[in-house]
């Protein structure tokens, strides 16, 4: 049962990041260098920081952290993660999909594997596994693209019927986060050894351009 809240959670907080009309930031801007993006492909990011001040974000960019956005708690998702937002040719939002990923009894070993490798991982969260980006300068990241992704042997996620549509756009959104919930997600050291460092939590949400995806 709670794997499946969990992912309900997930999927509407995911749709709920993605149609937002509330104001983003533009202190810090995200930009994707691609005209075109290919599924199954990379795409490179600029982070570009506008202030005067040195902020970090709390974004994990791995193999792992690829599946954990689909299985962790709502919370958790929205401090840790970019949302992938996809849209028609009318710019509409397309929902993400899984026919099998509520099913309790199906969660085999791979699925618990990852949850342990994120409860293992949560307790170690580092400075380096953050993004750090100093006043006034600009950062690159690659992010993975995939508009199927397989969890388990037994769960995947998949774009609703994106197979049908004549075209494709993506853009990543950053939610705001809330400074008052930072010691829930990052440990009491590395919480100081960021402000030793002179680095703040940025905290207001933020969208990307929007570029062409290719099936």
């Amino acid at each position: 049962m709670e794997m499946r809240i969990i992912t309900l959670i997930f999927f509407s907080l995911m749709m709920n990041s993605c149609i937002s009309k509330k104001e983003v930031s533009n202190d810090i801007e995200l930009k994707i260098q691609n005209e075109i993006v290919r599924n199954n492909g990379m795409l490179t990011m600029l982070i570009i920081n506008n202030t005067q001040c040195n902020y970090y974000l709390p974004i994990l960019n791995s193999p792992e952290s690829e599946k954990w956005k689909f299985m962790l708690s709502a919370k958790e998702n929205s401090f840790f993660f970019l949302y992938m937002c996809t849209y028609n040719a009318e710019e509409a939002p397309i929902n993400w999909y899984t026919p099998n990923c509520f099913n309790e009894h199906l969660l085999d070993e791979e699925s618990n594997k990852l949850n342990a490798l994120w409860e293992q991982k949560k307790k170690n969260i580092g400075i380096t596994d953050l993004i750090l980006i100093p006043a006034g300068e600009t950062i690159t990241i690659e992010i993975p693209v995939k508009l199927h992704l397989d969890i388990s042997k037994y769960c995947f996620w998949e774009i609703e019927n994106y197979k049908e549509e004549d075209k494709l756009l993506i853009s990543f959104r950053y939610p705001d986060k809330s400074l008052h919930t930072i010691s829930d997600f990052i440990t009491l050291n590395t919480i100081k050894a960021l402000k030793q460092k002179g680095y703040r939590l940025y905290d207001k949400s933020m969208e990307s351009n929007k570029v062409i995806l290719i099936k």
